[in-house]
């Protein structure tokens, strides 16, 4: 199968079939969050708030980044703990669907692209 056409396939199914991964592909800036979550947590690296704001803020407003946080957490993909460090600080990680819907989508996508 050829990149393009894997690539829009993957797009077209996985959105019908994972709510997490549908719910953070529908906006440019949800699927920055998304990767950055996602990419902190496999490296075991903490992700504040504050660092996500940076990383987007260039293609979204705090307001929309702070409802899309709050909404990604109402809905139990996404969770929101204390630094221990820094009781300041708010740290963001993937909630345990997330994270298994992300494993099953790379392998799923990487054996579409190896076709």
């Amino acid at each position: 199968m050829k990149s393009a056409e894997a690539l829009l396939d993957d797009f077209l199914n996985t959105a019908q079939h994972d709510d997490s991964i549908n719910f953070f592909r529908r906006s440019p800036y949800s699927y920055v969050i998304w990767l950055l979550v996602i990419d902190s947590s496999l490296k075991k690296q903490k992700l504040s708030i504050e660092d996500i704001e940076k990383k987007v803020g260039k293609i979204t407003s705090r307001k929309t980044l702070y409802s899309f946080l709050n909404s990604s957490i109402k809905k139990g993909f996404l969770i929101k703990v204390k630094d221990t460090e820094d009781k300041r600080k708010s740290l963001i990680q993937p909630s345990d669907i997330t994270l298994d819907h992300y494993s099953k989508w790379v392998k799923k996508l990487k054996s579409n692209l190896s076709k």
